[in-house]
């Protein structure tokens, strides 16, 4: 029996490497293979937000972990950035906007949201400002401006956000029943009925519109694969 090469060039490990790093669920792809129908009402969502301007714009968005959620979003709001910046002479062009993402896991303190929106919204520079000052003026600026840009919030690992009294999601919530805010909301969750065990206040405001993310099928998850790996000439078709 002849022995069985086993030689490893470094370009050999350099191509598994990439495809391990394709392949792996922190990343984010360019694409989102069989969410089709998922990423068209997000996109729906965000745009009607951009162009319409209305109040209780909230989208709670429920599936298990690494069923794509927070990576449809965040393709939506890379192509619709990208029309924004460069379709100014469309007769129906997508305005300039804010986009805040706040990761629940990474808050050691539900009321660390108010300045990192208002980092973004309010004051860009470097400089510190304490939650119940940065909520203060988030909420002046909400309730008295009439010339606020558009801006989406995703709150991602949303029920981390939530705290015992729930008072942070409250605020949030109902600055985008304002009618000057122009604020819209992504809350993204793994429990699919979450919203049923809010508070009824917070309840009011979350609002009916729910995207649940179902399991992969096998075909799905071939296809995921095949295009996660597209670029690499380590594999082929077969």
């Amino acid at each position: 029996m002849d022995e069985m090469d086993t030689s490893f060039t470094k370009e050999d490990s350099s191509v598994f490497v990439t495809a391990r790093n394709a392949l792996q669920l922190a990343n984010r792809p360019s694409s989102m293979p069989g969410r089709e129908g998922e990423r068209n009402t997000i996109l729906e969502f965000v745009k009607d937000h951009l162009t319409r301007g209305q109040t209780g714009n909230v989208l709670y968005i429920a599936g298990l972990p690494g069923v794509g959620k927070t990576a449809t979003v965040m393709q939506v709001i890379k192509d619709l950035d990208l029309q924004a910046k460069s379709n100014t002479q469309s007769p129906n062009p997508i305005p300039k906007f804010h986009f805040i993402e706040i990761n629940g896991m990474k808050l050691t303190d539900p009321y660390q949201v108010f300045p990192i929106i208002h980092k973004r919204v309010i004051h860009k520079k470097k400089e510190k400002i304490a939650p119940l000052q940065a909520y203060e003026q988030l909420d002046r600026k909400f309730k008295i401006s009439k010339k606020n840009i558009p801006a989406i919030v995703l709150l991602d690992e949303f029920d981390l956000i939530m705290g015992k009294k729930q008072r942070v999601v409250y605020n949030l919530l109902e600055w985008t029943m304002r009618k000057n805010s122009n604020l819209g909301i992504i809350a993204i969750a793994n429990t699919i009925n979450l919203p049923e065990i809010l508070m009824p206040r917070v309840q009011s405001r979350l609002g009916l519109r729910k995207l649940i993310f179902k399991s992969y099928t096998r075909p799905q998850i071939e296809n995921i694969i095949a295009a996660r790996l597209n670029d690499l000439d380590a594999f082929d078709a077969d």
